[in-house]
């Protein structure tokens, strides 16, 4: 069985006398372990699919669930849980405290039965960089940063919005190469949504989104090597 399954899942908003569906009756099923990309330009509903799926908004209509959980089916309070426990997200634009250091912007969401610290900042690759705030790390560290404070909770869940968008092509191909570790060296289901056609053939599965409907799912049999990517 699937480890994620999304059945039907709508989305609709209102503005004035109209009804805007920012998804429509999206359905597709995600293998534990997977790097996933979803795919589409702005608007198409991607961000609003991936708030989804990270418990930040919830669905008109259809059913979400992950590990047999039904996401779908939580209160308010099961979803800050949810969020909490289970998920990692990684931004755009970092989102680190700037008055603390590479290691506390990590610590700080370090629980019991995750990884520690300094551990999850040797995975990415900033051993050396534990002491450094913010400001003096270059975007592409900082953006390992946010990859370890999503990553320190083991969650069930990885899932990065744009996260290349505010990079240089080297920075950023250097970033996917450690997201795609994350899924098939560490075992992390990892969930990237972008517009950034380049990361099609590198996936594990690419969705690719249209209008609030899914145009295109199918799973990529031999995934090009970041390093052989034009960017």
């Amino acid at each position: 069985m699937s480890y994620i399954q999304v059945t039907e899942l709508s989305k609709e908003y209102k503005v004035g006398q109209n009804t805007i569906k920012a998804l429509d009756k999206v359905s597709f099923e995600i293998n534990e372990g997977e790097f996933v990309v979803i795919l589409g330009s702005s608007g198409a509903g991607k961000s609003t699919l991936l708030n989804i799926l990270g418990g930040m908004d919830l669905a008109t209509s259809g059913v979400y669930k992950i590990a047999d959980d039904e996401i779908t089916s939580y209160n308010l309070k099961k979803l800050q849980k949810y969020r909490r426990n289970d998920i990692g997200f990684v931004f755009q634009f970092y989102n680190l405290i700037p008055n603390l250091t590479a290691y506390e912007n990590v610590l700080i969401a370090e629980v019991e039965n995750g990884y520690k610290a300094k551990d999850v900042l040797d995975m990415v690759g900033l051993s050396e960089r534990l002491n450094n705030f913010p400001k003096a790390l270059s975007g592409g560290e900082q953006q390992r940063v946010s990859i370890a404070r999503a990553v320190v909770k083991k969650p069930k869940l990885l899932l990065c919005d744009e996260p290349t968008g505010a990079l240089d092509s080297k920075t950023g191909a250097q970033i996917i190469e450690l997201l795609c570790n994350m899924a098939r060296k560490e075992g992390k289901t990892v969930i990237v949504v972008t517009h950034n056609q380049a990361l099609a053939n590198i996936c594990d599965r690419l969705i690719r989104i249209k209008d609030g409907k899914i145009i295109e799912n199918r799973v990529i049999d031999n995934p090009m090597k970041v390093s052989d990517v034009v960017w």
